[in-house]
């Protein structure tokens, strides 16, 4: 759908062939914006089943900064086998919004398994570009595992980047993977991602992370990220990822970013917190009132000077064999 709006799709199956074709950039719906000036009003997706395809089965997005999509909706989707991701946004760059209030919910994406041209294929639900976003009651399991090894990330079951005023909420992710030493979590806020929340979500069993922020890059420092309610059960089964993970980046710094009343249990060696980062992040990061439950060698790790860790974990409820176990000074 080129220039279009007022759309309605419902009960349709879509299967395409071109998952494994390295030149080819299809999907089983697209709309797609080239206009400038444009803001196409409505579109809703129901009850549709798409896979098989190069990059994702449903893509939304521009390539314009001033035109693009607004008030979308999918529901009831399941977007399985196909490339990039289940469901994605995109928009022109980091500076523009090319969809605005969207909502997805009572979807599942899995399998989307990623391909070895790009280090952060293999998403299930891949929100960039949108200013005003809630995803609930959507499940995502079993995608990544065939990303590239580029540098620059891996895939995540349920993320948001480039984006504004999101909600991940009621939403499951699970056993996602990744192909290189780098991501493969649950859900994700990261790059120029402000003023969102993740709230009552169930990550277990990934890869990465149950619960990533990543900061945003040098000279944007507006995050307000608030990560609560959320439970993480034997994530980080691969690469020392945690359970919970904030991280800055170089030169990148946090403000309000806000992680409290979450519950994170490892029975594995990795971390069940992990902080770390450049640009002295510390003092803006808020974890408080968490349960902690490690069995065997698993840890709290601070990566930082030893006030970040008194200054960060404050009020944490820290169960297990070795409990406060807190390494810092790392990298």
């Amino acid at each position: 759908m080129h220039h279009t709006a007022g759309i309605r799709v419902r009960d349709l199956i879509f299967i395409g062939a071109s998952v494994g074709c390295a030149t080819c950039e299809s999907s089983g719906i697209v709309c797609f914006s080239d206009a400038d000036g444009a803001a196409y009003d409505y579109i809703d997706i129901d009850n549709v089943e798409a896979s098989g395809y190069r990059v994702a089965g449903i893509t939304i997005g521009s390539r314009r900064t001033t035109s693009g999509f607004r008030n979308v909706r999918i529901t009831n989707v399941v977007a399985h086998d196909n490339g990039h991701a289940g469901i994605m946004t995109f928009s022109h760059d980091t500076l523009t919004y090319a969809v605005s209030n969207i909502y997805v919910a009572h979807s599942v994406t899995h399998n989307n398994h990623g391909y070895p041209e790009s280090a952060v294929s293999g998403c299930g639900i891949w929100l960039s570009g949108v200013n005003g976003g809630m995803v609930e009651y959507c499940t995502a399991h079993d995608n990544g595992g065939r990303n590239g090894n580029q540098p620059g990330g891996g895939p995540i079951g349920i993320f948001a980047f480039w984006s504004n005023n999101i909600t991940f909420q009621y939403n499951e992710s699970y056993n996602n993977k990744t192909g290189n030493n780098t991501d493969g979590g649950g859900f994700d806020f990261d790059w120029w991602t402000f003023n969102s929340v993740m709230q009552y979500n169930y990550s277990h069993g990934n890869d990465g992370a149950g619960f990533l922020v990543c900061g945003c890059v040098r000279g944007s420092k507006r995050n307000n990220i608030t990560v609560r309610y959320n439970l993480s059960e034997n994530d980080g089964r691969r690469n020392f990822n945690p359970g919970i993970y904030i991280t800055g980046g170089r030169h990148q710094e946090f403000k309000d970013v806000k992680v409290y009343n979450n519950t994170v249990y490892n029975s594995g060696g990795s971390p069940v917190v992990r902080v770390s980062g450049g640009g002295s992040p510390y003092g803006k990061i808020s974890l408080r009132n968490n349960i902690l439950i490690s069995s065997g060698s698993s840890a709290l790790v601070v990566c930082g000077d030893p006030q970040a860790a008194d200054d960060l974990f404050f009020r944490e409820i820290i169960i297990g064999q070795s409990p406060g176990i807190i390494r810092s000074g790392g990298g």
